[in-house]
């Protein structure tokens, strides 16, 4: 039998993707809305449009990359945490769910101060705008629970879990084309966990040492299937939401999404044999170091950040929220530039919950208590992601239902985290910074990366 046994070691590739990916999502999100006012209502549509649109969409489509990474870093961490199961989701779990509860606490004051105010219309137009980022939690958490599940699953059945999931995602669009719409809701377990699964086999070393050809045919030919499925199939030409899209490959996501991360997946793994050395130097291990660390942050409020902006914006608005045209485009680089001023600021002020490590209550308890408190926060935060978080108004109850549950959540996680008594022989978290600033690497990083050793063992 052969045993592949993973080194704590970062991968600095997949620390630069995660961070290129992150920089596309936010940029993409600030670039394509086009905002503006009308009788007094802000009216957002989606700009770009048309068949050059469609075809860049496919390029900037990079929330396959950003499973894949935490693919990678699962791996190293599950390895970690083996035969700890309860305490790996807890403090994992831990670390996303907190700062979630944060955005959803401060989203939730100001949107229900603005309803008090006697504004609910746009108390909740900025409670949807600003937590829609969470998709991408409650569906992560998911993932994050079955993730140790997974990387055993791999090393026992090899591709054939990938090609499960493929299948499975595969047989959803087909009944979902047939007219069952009910089951596109499995896809965003199903996609999402191949692409997942492709990062658990990068870290495995599937492929690594396959020749250029081999990755080259692999490419190609998961691109000739995404063309095949939009140019013969019923699938949607655009990979995100546009004005003449509406509905894309993501959302609810599709098997395109399936062969677009295979192609991802064969340059990723090409292009990691090649910059890999490049990026093991001390200056790189540093820049990537400070630009992991955030991207949670980053991410959960990017939005709110634009939000703020558009808020500020109606001042002015025939100056800074105007129609289509030619003063639109000038202003976009003040646009983009106020957007990462506001986010710096915000970063600066929310990143400490990023690295916040819930308390210990009571006795260390079984699986039980990490998997219902993992799930309650997905279920709340799917909630919120899809009913925004106004306090108050019509539908108030569920918003506040939802609220509460993601405060019981965090109680059962942090029944699960370890005591500082306990924590000797624990995997360090390398995202939080020793006092020099610096952070040291250890498998249980959000971006950890395994490398692997075979060794051949008889069995």
């Amino acid at each position: 039998m052969v045993v592949a046994t993973v080194r704590s070691v970062r991968d600095p590739f997949i620390d630069l993707l995660r961070v290129a990916s992150m920089a596309v999502v936010v940029l993409m999100h600030w670039l394509t809305p086009l905002i503006t006012t009308r009788d007094g209502d802000i009216r957002v549509e989606i700009l770009p449009s048309g068949p050059v649109a469609w075809v860049a969409s496919w390029f900037i489509q990079v929330m396959p990359v950003i499973f894949l990474a935490g693919g990678v870093a699962n791996t190293a961490v599950a390895t970690a945490y083996r035969g700890r199961y309860a305490q790996y989701l807890a403090v994992r779990g831990g670390r996303l769910v907190v700062p979630a509860a944060v955005l959803v606490a401060v989203v939730a004051l100001v949107a229900t101060s603005a309803g008090a105010l006697g504004y609910p219309q746009i108390g909740q137009a900025v409670s949807l705008s600003a937590v829609k980022p969470l998709w991408f939690l409650a569906v992560y958490l998911v993932v994050l629970a079955l993730a140790p599940a997974m990387v055993a699953a791999q090393r026992r059945f090899g591709a054939a879990v990938p090609v499960a999931f493929a299948a499975a995602a595969l047989t959803v669009d087909a009944l979902r084309f047939a007219g069952h719409e009910w089951v596109v809701v499995l896809n965003y377990a199903f996609v999402w966990l191949f692409a997942h699964q492709l990062g658990i086999g990068y870290a495995l070393g599937v492929l690594r040492r396959a020749r250029s050809l081999t990755l080259a045919a692999l490419g190609l030919a998961a691109v000739a299937a995404c063309v095949f499925m939009v140019a013969a199939g019923p699938y949607p030409p655009s990979m995100i939401g546009l004005s003449d899209v509406p509905v894309s490959n993501l959302a609810p996501p599709t098997g395109a999404l399936v062969a677009l991360a295979v192609a991802q997946f064969a340059a990723i793994t090409w292009l990691g044999r090649r910059f890999t050395p490049a990026l093991a130097t001390d200056r790189w291990r540093r820049f990537l170091d400070d630009a992991n660390t955030p991207l949670m942050t980053v991410y959960l409020w990017h939005l709110p950040a634009m939000v703020l902006l558009v808020g500020a914006g109606l001042l002015l608005p025939d100056l800074t929220l105007p129609s289509a045209g030619i003063h639109w485009w000038l202003i976009r680089p003040l646009w983009l530039a106020n957007c990462a001023l506001i986010l710096i600021v915000l970063t600066r002020l929310w990143h400490r919950f990023e690295t916040v490590r819930l308390p210990a209550l009571g006795t260390r308890t079984g699986p039980a208590t990490a998997l219902a408190g993992t799930a309650l926060a997905a279920a709340a935060i799917c909630y919120v992601w899809q009913h925004g978080v106004a306090l108050n108004g019509a539908g108030s109850a569920g918003r506040i239902t939802a609220v509460l549950a993601l405060g019981c959540s965090l109680v059962l996680l942090a029944y699960g985290q370890p005591r500082p008594a306990e924590s000797t022989g624990e995997p360090r978290d390398p995202d939080v910074r020793g006092r020099r600033g610096r952070t040291a690497p250890a498998p249980n990083s959000s971006h950890g990366a395994a490398s692997v050793r075979r060794r051949g063992t008889a069995s």
